[in-house]
């Protein structure tokens, strides 16, 4: 897990230097330059002050995980090609013999190594092959062209700008911004958040002409033509389809889903440094932890637990977990304290403005392990998108079983037809309807002349009438969202985050599961449940609770001192004002918070706005 910075056209050397170190969280162990004069086609590790014109710079900061030595320090030459990597081939032991078998050799145990000679034996069809996280760029000196990945889910970040004859590309925006690119305000993305949420481009960023790479997508930037082109090589609605039909039996649904984590486990168990495992209550995090403790006894679980209010708190489960397979936990509790003393630094951490206040509780479980030298983390996101794990999907399901007596009856038997999921089965009837009445409704409570124009995510709506094309929808859309928060989280504090739920061929086939197995006898993830009950204890795996690492926060947002703290930066806040925001908002709302996190993102990276 690094940091990787990449430079072509002109550039000053000071910002480089600047850049590198702006994400030197994200690899603290050792830092590399490889300097090339497209000219002369003459190569330095060298880098001065002055400015350089028609070369490229890839700069890298490592994080050591596997193969500690320097020999496996990026960037990283083999032949014409040379390649700085963020992230992990969990296969590369498997690659490496394949690839031994055509007749490469290895002088490295990484599999950044292995991922060089990939790309030598199978160009960019490489990336088939991998199961992983990544974002990297090979430089291909003999085609004169930088070819740049991200992994099929969006687990690794991968950012870029482009003007004229400059190309520059970078794990964090704020690395960016320190080449010199300029920290202005993208509106419309403004407005997308404060109107719809969480929810965010998957290609622009809040920042004007910074873009991310999109998950499941590859790019090439051509250095003779000064051309950018992208190409998508993973489409979820491609590879899962029409698989839905529910002829398998439910059995052949658990053993196949049983067998991909315990395989994704595995993989994620491949390192050389300490592993940790974040533990909550809830069903996931469990599944992680069970399925990791007969491979390693060894490991220390790290937990966020909330004891002032049991409606939230998870320590019983937990503890449960801890005695019954004699594990020793770290416990951390956050405050509104820390509200006051991190929520500038993890908003400069994020990039980009964030969801709530429950980031701080996973902020403080990677700080703890940290203290306890932990460099490698498991984690359970990515199974409440695949499963159907969200109460929001109960409505979905139930709208797509809209003509079916019998279903809709055991739907009522559950007590599932509440108000709120009834309101968004309507809303489904008529999303062009639902998006005006509900988001235009919301938009002037926003602004003070509510927009005539909303950026929406319509295409969001109009999945609400068939759950596993929701869940498709929410993997490639909503997902991303949530893996940048545990990727900044975890890197600030130089910890690599492993999803166990985010081996592709378990998403794949658990997307391919039929909806009736997801949502069964009043349980969400059912299918996942199933398949490991007879590891997880039932009063963990049968309960129907969705709290994660939660946090109290209505009750700090009603606080007279945090809403003190939070207005001070809502009143020095020049976009807010330009956009004709409305900022007396009731503070424990979900608008409240927004306008506050948009307003404290403007003060840390001082973004402006366009004239």
């Amino acid at each position: 897990m690094c940091g990787i910075v990449g430079v072509i056209g002109a550039f000053e050397g000071a910002s480089v230097r600047k850049a590198l170190q702006t994400i030197e969280h994200r690899g603290p162990d050792a830092e590399g330059l490889w300097l090339c004069d497209l000219a002369k086609e003459s190569v330095s590790a060298d880098l001065t002050e002055g400015v350089y014109r028609d070369h490229l710079l890839f700069g890298h900061r490592r994080l050591r995980i596997i193969d500690l030595s320097d020999e496996a320090n990026q960037p990283m030459e083999y032949g014409d090609l040379v390649l700085i990597f963020n992230g992990e081939i969990y296969n590369y032991i498997e690659l490496r013999e394949e690839l031994e078998g055509l007749g490469y050799r290895f002088g490295t145990e990484s599999d950044s190594e292995v991922l060089l000679k990939a790309y030598a034996e199978w160009g960019e069809d490489c990336v088939h092959r991998f199961n992983g996280m990544w974002a990297f760029a090979i430089f291909d000196r003999r085609r004169r062209r930088c070819f740049l990945s991200r992994d099929r889910l969006g687990v690794k970040p991968l950012y870029y700008w482009q003007e004229g004859g400059s190309f520059y590309f970078a794990s964090e925006i704020k690395a960016l911004l320190a080449l010199g690119v300029a920290p202005v305000a993208n509106r419309e993305e403004i407005l997308r958040y404060l109107v719809y949420g969480v929810q965010e481009s998957a290609k622009e960023t809040m920042f004007r002409n910074v873009f991310r790479l999109p998950p499941g997508y590859n790019a090439v930037y051509d250095i003779t033509s000064r051309g950018f082109s992208k190409k998508k090589y993973f489409d979820l609605r491609e590879v899962t389809g029409d698989h839905h039909s529910g002829k398998e039996k439910e059995e052949g649904y658990i053993s196949r889903i049983r067998e991909n984590v315990e395989r994704s486990v595995r993989f994620r168990l491949r390192s050389d440094v300490p592993i940790g495992m974040a533990l909550s209550g809830g069903v996931d995090s469990n599944i992680v932890v069970y399925s990791a403790h007969r491979h390693n006894r060894r490991m220390h679980t790290f937990s966020s637990v909330y004891t002032e209010d049991e409606s939230i708190n998870e320590t019983a489960n937990i503890r449960t977990t801890l005695d019954r397979l004699e594990l020793q936990g770290h416990f951390v509790t956050v405050t509104k304290a820390d509200i006051f003393r991190s929520i500038e630094s993890i908003v400069w951490h994020m990039d980009e403005p964030f969801d709530t206040l429950g980031i701080l509780a996973q902020n403080r479980v990677y700080a703890l392990m940290r203290q306890e030298g932990v460099k490698v983390s498991l984690d359970g996101q990515g199974a409440d998108e695949t499963f159907g794990g969200y109460p929001t999907y109960i409505p979905v399901y139930m709208r797509e079983k809209l003509t079916d007596p019998r279903e809709l009856g055991s739907l009522f038997r559950c007590g599932y037809l509440t108000p709120s999921n009834l309101k968004m089965v309507a809303m489904s009837l008529s999303p062009k309807l639902a998006e005006k009445l509900y988001f235009f409704k919301r938009a002037k409570k926003i602004f003070r002349q509510a927009p005539s124009f909303l950026p929406g995510r319509r295409e969001g709506m109009f999945e609400l009438a068939d759950l596993n094309r929701k869940l498709v929808y929410d993997t490639m859309e909503y997902l991303p969202v949530l893996l940048r928060y545990v990727d900044r989280n975890s890197m600030q504090f130089s910890i690599e985050s492993r999803g166990i739920f985010l081996d592709y061929r378990l998403v794949i086939d658990a997307l391919r599961i039929p909806s009736t197995d997801k949502i069964k006898h009043c349980f969400t993830k059912y299918i996942l449940r199933k398949s490991f009950e007879d590891v997880v204890p039932p009063s963990i795996i049968w309960d129907r609770r969705k709290l994660g690492f939660p946090v109290p926060q209505k009750e700090w947002m009603a606080d007279a001192e945090v809403g003190a703290f939070f207005d001070a930066y809502l009143r020095e806040s020049r976009i807010l004002e330009e956009m004709g925001v409305e900022l007396r908002q009731e503070r424990t709302s979900d608008i409240y918070w927004r306008l506050v996190n948009v307003a404290i993102w403007e003060k840390v990276f001082e973004v402006g706005m366009d004239q």
